[in-house]
Parts: structure tokens; C-alpha cells; sequence
């Protein structure tokens, strides 16, 4: 068989635009062929995959100069790629900065492991000589038909072994001391989720083989306690497949344990109530990923209101829009589907309250930390600054140390004239509270209105995303809905100028 060589030469470069760009760091592969061989344009590509959705993956095609093959790819971070060369594939790890060459001798039965040189080498060398050394357990096809065929013990305790000697091939691997730090995290990640990821996908599998199957079965306890949350919520994990895989497996398993492990009838319901371990058990881009990988799945089959009331949880936590975007066309006809007003039980009683009709905003009650109620008329007097967040809300949290320099830049006799009121609309008492202590924010009034996106106060003022702020006189009215944010320096002023 004649051999093919490819050089591939890896080169990144920093660069500062503007201050408000962030750096870009540019990945510049290069592809030399020797003499005629099959090798052109359409048997070289480049995958990668920022969502990890698989619904706009980048896919770049090689420009062609001479016998050279040139991929231009931008990362800002570590990534895992995959090279398609006629009708193989090779997984790349690659960090910015790495100047990669890799000799190819492609052969039928993929056998023949690249030789690697350059920056780079080693983390890619140790890579594809831990996955032909582990090849069954990285066989998605051969571990599914083995979930179907032994036991949830037979099962856990291969992979139990499994793990064990993967962990001492890498700790014994040669040139471990030379990795870095990210590359070692995301070798932890691989061996680590290699288990846990077929614990959990073991029931589900099963499950999902079979229409008549309407239960799920039981994970042992024993096996269970393994997970952790840190386990579960492993923003570091982000680029492991096997992380990812994970999360989709346990989230379907612990609704399903919701429901006494029986399948869920109605595909809205079971999404739901997913969404609501996600809720609990997520934050940042595990929360991100989670929630849209359930939505681009299931956003056909699940009720327009439900898709509508995940995309606005989605929309206030995807800081960058990538997720938010894919789903607005991904799911458009769930999005823009009319929902059905339901019936006001509270229309044509009768008013009994003294107060008139525009006092209504004044009126509306929340619940503070001592567990009793409060009505924003009760701030009367003073200028109110209300921050609409909630405790998985990212861009919430990223506000709060400017709205505590803006509290500190107001002098004491502005302080006693102003109230900073942060409503939550949490569906957890639990995490509202934590959230408070673990931010630091005792700067104000905290106020808890149950029921998330449906709770009196989202409803009253229409919110449907946040942050949101708004500002009220100290006559009560709101002068400005939809506010700025902590985070703007005119706020101060916008603050300052209502004070009497």
C-alpha cells in the first residue's frame, strides 16, 4: 500500500484589536501531499463544534495551493477538532500557540497510529496511543450493544477496571510532566466520564430500545454516590464529548426518578421537569448546553409554551447568544406560535381595596428573608432601584459587584433616600438565599416573588428576560422601566437626579 505523508504546520497569533475586542488567538493549519495521491479538496476538512449541538458546526474546507492544503480556524481557548482526511478521521487536541506537524500513512483498517512533531506533539501522541489502547471502551456502537446484553453490575464493574488501568497508563505515561495543565484536566475529564457516562446511559439506553419498556431501570445507590454536583456541574468538562454525553443521560435520569423511573407519557411534561433539574443542578455553560441541547431535540414535539418559557431562561443566561440563536430558528414555529390566554380566576371580583387603579405596581407583593410580605409601596419616600434577577441568571451575577460600588458611591445622607430592592424570581427559596449570602449583596432590600417567569410580579411587569432594572420616584411612580444597568456610570446620575 503506498503511504500518504501530511504535514500539517499549526500556528497561532495573538492579537489586540480594540479594548473592548477580546483577544483571538488564529489557528492556521497547513497541508502538504507529496507526489499524486488521492488526496484534493473534498477529502480534507475540518470539524469543530462551539455549541457542541451539531447544528452550525464549523466545517472548513481546505484552500488549495500547489500540493499544499490550508484550514484557517480561529480558537480562543483549547478545542478539540476532528481532521477528515478520504475516509478517516482523526481527533486533534489543539491550544493556542501549538505549531503542530503530523505524518499521516493512512491504512484500511485504521491502524497505523500519525507520528507527531512540533509544539503540540505530545498532548496529541499520548492522545491517540490512550484511545487504541482503550479503543472498546471509546466505541460508542460496541459499548451500547454491551449495555444490551449483560447486566448494570457486569457492566459497572468492566468499567470500574477500566478506569483503574487507564488512570495508571496516564500516570505512568512518560512524558505526563511535560502536559499542561488544561491538557491533564481534560485527560482527568476523559477517564472520569468514560465511567460515569455509561452508568447513567445504562437504564436509559435500555429504555429508549424498546417503545413497551415504560419504566426505567434503577441505578444502585452505591454506584450513584459517585456523582457528585461538582461531577455534575463541570464547566472545565465542557469540551469532553463524553461530559456532555453525560449530562443529556443523568439529567433524563434523575427527572425519570421523578416520576417513580416510569417513561413519561407527555413530551412536554418530561421536558419540564428536566429543565427543572437543570435549573437545580447547573450554572453556566453546563446550564447553557443543557438546556439547548433539550430544547433543539425536543422543541418539535413539546408544547409552545413550554419552548417559549425555556428560550426565555436560555435568552437571560447565553451571555454570547450562540445557544439562544440556534434555537430562535431552530425551534421558530414553537417560538412564534400563539399561546392561548388563560382564564384571569381573579377578573370580575370585586376590588375592595381603597387604593386607585394606577396604585396597582404599589400594591404588588414579595416576600423578604424574614419570611414576611412586603408591597413596593412600603418604599415610599424613597427612590427605588429594583433589580429583577435570579441565582442561575449569569449576567444577574456579573452585575452585582457594580451595583455594590453604585450603593458605595452614594453619600450617607443619598443612601438613606435611596433603596436598592433585588426581587428574585428563583423557583427555590433555598437558592435565593444562597445566592444572597454567596454574592455578598446585604446592600438593600431582598424580596423573593415564587413562581419564576409566572410569578406575579414577572407577569405585572412584563418580564420576560433578565437582568432587568427599573426605576421608581419616591411618589411610587416608575419612571423608568426598563432601566441601565448597574454596570453604566450614568445610572448614578439617573439615580441622583429623582432624590428630593
Amino acid at each position: 500500500m503506498r503511504s500518504v505523508v501530511l504535514l500539517f504546520f499549526v500556528t497561532a497569533i495573538f492579537c489586540l484589536v480594540t479594548a473592548q475586542a477580546q483577544d483571538n488567538a488564529r489557528l492556521v493549519v497547513s497541508v502538504k501531499a507529496e507526489a499524486d495521491s488521492l488526496w484534493n479538496e473534498k477529502d480534507l476538512w475540518l470539524y469543530t463544534d462551539p455549541t457542541h449541538l451539531g447544528a452550525k458546526p464549523d466545517i472548513v474546507k481546505p484552500e488549495k495551493s500547489g500540493k499544499k492544503f490550508a484550514f484557517s480556524v480561529s480558537i480562543k481557548q483549547p478545542t478539540v477538532a476532528e481532521l477528515h482526511y478520504a475516509t478517516q478521521t482523526l481527533k486533534l487536541y489543539i491550544e493556542p500557540g501549538d505549531n503542530l506537524t503530523i505524518d499521516l500513512q493512512p491504512d484500511a483498517a485504521n491502524t497505523t497510529l500519525p507520528v507527531f512533531s512540533g509544539k503540540g506533539e505530545l498532548h496529541n501522541r499520548f492522545l491517540q496511543t490512550f484511545y487504541k489502547e482503550f479503543a472498546p471502551f471509546h466505541d460508542k456502537t460496541g459499548m451500547n450493544e454491551k449495555i444490551m446484553t449483560t447486566s448494570i453490575d457486569g457492566l459497572e464493574m468492566e468499567l470500574f477496571d477500566a478506569r483503574k488501568k487507564q488512570q495508571q497508563f496516564y500516570k505512568s505515561y512518560p512524558d505526563k510532566s511535560s502536559f499542561s495543565a488544561s491538557f491533564d484536566t481534560f485527560v482527568q475529564n476523559e477517564i472520569t466520564y468514560n465511567y460515569l457516562h455509561y452508568v447513567v446511559a445504562f437504564p436509559i439506553v435500555r429504555a429508549n430500545a424498546d417503545a413497551k419498556i415504560l419504566t426505567v431501570s434503577r441505578i444502585p445507590q452505591v454506584m450513584l454516590d459517585e456523582i457528585t454536583s461538582a461531577k455534575v456541574n463541570n464547566e472545565s468538562a465542557m469540551i469532553n464529548e463524553l461530559y456532555r454525553s453525560f449530562l443529556t443521560y443523568y439529567i433524563t435520569y434523575v427527572t425519570s426518578e421523578i416520576n417513580n423511573l416510569n417513561k413519561f407519557k407527555d413530551v412536554g411534561l418530561s421536558v419540564k421537569n428536566k429543565f427543572n433539574q437543570i435549573r437545580q443542578r447547573l450554572s453556566g455553560e453546563p446550564y447553557n448546553y443543557a438546556t439547548a441541547k433539550f430544547l433543539y431535540d425536543h422543541c418539535d414535539k413539546a408544547d409552545a409554551e413550554t419552548v417559549q418559557l425555556l428560550h426565555r431562561y436560555l435568552k437571560s443566561n447565553d451571555e454570547d447568544g450562540l445557544y439562544t440563536a440556534i434555537i430562535a430558528e431552530h425551534c421558530a414555529d414553537a417560538l412564534n406560535a400563539p399561546i392561548a390566554a388563560k382564564p384571569d380566576k381573579e377578573k370580575g371580583k370585586k376590588d375592595n381595596s381603597a387604593d386607585s387603579a394606577e396604585d396597582a405596581a404599589g400594591n404588588i407583593t414579595f416576600t423578604t428573608l424574614d419570611g414576611s410580605e412586603m408591597r413596593l409601596k412600603d418604599l415610599r419616600g424613597k427612590v427605588v432601584y429594583v433589580d429583577f434577577w435570579a441565582s442561575w441568571c449569569g449576567p444577574c451575577r456579573k452585575q452585582m459587584p457594580f451595583s455594590k460600588e453604585l450603593h458605595e458611591k452614594l453619600s450617607a445622607k443619598q443612601k438613606k433616600k435611596v433603596a436598592f430592592l433585588y426581587i428574585s424570581i428563583d423557583d427555590s427559596e433555598q437558592a435565593w438565599k444562597d445566592a444572597i449570602q454567596k454574592m455578598g449583596i446585604e446592600n438593600g432590600v431582598h424580596g423573593w416573588s415564587t413562581g419564576g417567569w409566572n410569578s406575579k410580579i414577572a407577569k405585572f411587569f412584563q418580564i420576560s428576560s433578565i437582568p432587568r432594572y427599573m426605576l421608581i420616584d419616591p411618589n411610587g411612580n416608575i419612571v423608568e422601566p426598563n432601566a441601565k444597568r448597574p454596570g453604566d456610570e450614568s445610572i448614578l446620575n439617573d439615580i441622583i437626579k429623582l432624590i428630593k
